[in-house]
C-alpha cells in the first residue's frame, strides 16, 4: 500500500491526512487549531511558530496512531492558505508575527503605491497585468510594503519573506522555496513565472528575500533529520510543493476545463474557473492553478464562515479545553 501524508495549514487549523493512494483515501486526520489575534482594527495575525508546532503535532499524532503508516510512506506533501506570509530573520526566526490574508492595514501603503503610480505617468495597470491580482491587501507582497512603512527597523532585520508554503517547507526540507500558486501572491510574474524582477526593483524590494520558485507538485527536498525527530517521519522522505489550497480545491472537484467553475466554502468564500491562458479582469484574480500550464479566476468573499466562526464564538457555549504539555490546548483529531 502506497501512503502519503498531507499537511493542510488552512487559516484557522493545521489539518494533516494519511492518505491511502491507491485506494485515493483519507485513512486518518488530526488537526490542531491555530488561534488568531486581533490587536487593533484590520488585524489579522497568528504566531507563525503554531504553523510549524500544529504540523509537528498532528503528524505525529498520526505516525503514533498508525505505526505502520511510516515504513510505507511515499512522501510527505504541504498545501497551505494563499496570501498569508511571514517574516524571518537571518537565523529563519520570525521578527513579527504572521499576517493573514485577511489583515487589511496595508491599504494605506496601497493607496500611496497608486498615487506614486499616478504621479509618475504610470498607472496601476501594468501592476495588474504582471501579478494579475489588483494592487489591494489580497496581495501579499502589500503586506511587505506596509510592514517596511510601519516597522523599518524590524523591516531591516528580514532576511526571508515567507508565504506559509515556504516557512513550512523550509522546516522540514531545510529549502527556502515555494510553488507557482502562492508566488503569485508575491514576487512572480504570472505570464512567465519567474521572479517580477521589474515590478520589485519599482518598488525597491530586494529579489534575494523570496524563495526560489517551483511548479505545483514538485519534490523540493527531503526530510532532515531534525524534522523528522519532531514529526515522527522518516528522515530522507521526499517533501513535495503540492500547491495552494484554492487551485487544489478546484483540481479536487474536478474542475480543469475552461467553462465549469465551483464555489468552495470555508473561512472565506471563493468562485473558481480555469483559464487555458492568462486573463485579467480588475473585479477578479487571476492566479497560476495545481494543473499544468493552466491557470484560474477567483472571485473572493472574505469573511462568510469567518462570519459564522465569530457568531458562535460570540454567542455559543464554549467548554474548556484541557491544556498540552506546553501549555497549549491539545489538538482534536479523528480518525
Amino acid at each position: 500500500m502506497s501512503r502519503a501524508i498531507i499537511v493542510d495549514a488552512s487559516t484557522s487549523a493545521i489539518k494533516s491526512y494519511l492518505y491511502d493512494l491507491d485506494a485515493g483515501m483519507a485513512l486518518a486526520h488530526a488537526q490542531t487549531d491555530v488561534p488568531m489575534s486581533v490587536p487593533e482594527p484590520g488585524a489579522a495575525e497568528v504566531d507563525a511558530e503554531l504553523w510549524w508546532d500544529g504540523l509537528c503535532r498532528t503528524v505525529s499524532e498520526l505516525t503514533a496512531r498508525n505505526p505502520d503508516a511510516a515504513s510505507g510512506l511515499a512522501a510527505v506533501a504541504v498545501t497551505n492558505q494563499q496570501i498569508s506570509c511571514v517574516f524571518l530573520d537571518g537565523e529563519g526566526k520570525p521578527v513579527a508575527p504572521a499576517y493573514l490574508w485577511m489583515d487589511t492595514r496595508c491599504t494605506e501603503e496601497i493607496d500611496r503605491l497608486r498615487m506614486r503610480c499616478e504621479l509618475e505617468g504610470l498607472g496601476t495597470d501594468w501592476i495588474f497585468e504582471t501579478t494579475g491580482i489588483p494592487p489591494s491587501d489580497s496581495w501579499g507582497l502589500a503586506k511587505l510594503l506596509w510592514f517596511r512603512s510601519r516597522l523599518p527597523e524590524a523591516y531591516g532585520r528580514i532576511r526571508r519573506v515567507a508565504s506559509v508554503d515556504a516557512f513550512l517547507l523550509g522546516r522540514l526540507s531545510g529549502r527556502f522555496v515555494t510553488d507557482e500558486t502562492n508566488a503569485c501572491f508575491f514576487h512572480m510574474d504570472i505570464r512567465s513565472r519567474q521572479p517580477a524582477c521589474e515590478l520589485l526593483r519599482f518598488l525597491e524590494t530586494d529579489p534575494g528575500l523570496f524563495p526560489d520558485i517551483v511548479a505545483p507538485g514538485t519534490v523540493v527536498g527531503v526530510v532532515t533529520r531534525e524534522a523528522a525527530a519532531r514529526t515522527g517521519l522518516p528522515e530522507g522522505l521526499p517533501v513535495i510543493a503540492a500547491a495552494s489550497d484554492q487551485p487544489c480545491a478546484l483540481l479536487g472537484m474536478g474542475a480543469v476545463v475552461p467553462g465549469e467553475a465551483v464555489v468552495n466554502l470555508g473561512t472565506g468564500t471563493f468562485f473558481m474557473t480555469p483559464l487555458a491562458s492568462p486573463i485579467v479582469d480588475a473585479r477578479m484574480m487571476t492566479n497560476i492553478s495545481a494543473a499544468p500550464n493552466s491557470w484560474l479566476m477567483m472571485g473572493t468573499h472574505y469573511l462568510t464562515g469567518g462570519a459564522m466562526s465569530w457568531l458562535r464564538g460570540l454567542l455559543g457555549p464554549r467548554a474548556p479545553e484541557e491544556p498540552g504539555p506546553s501549555g497549549r490546548p491539545r489538538s482534536r483529531s479523528t480518525s
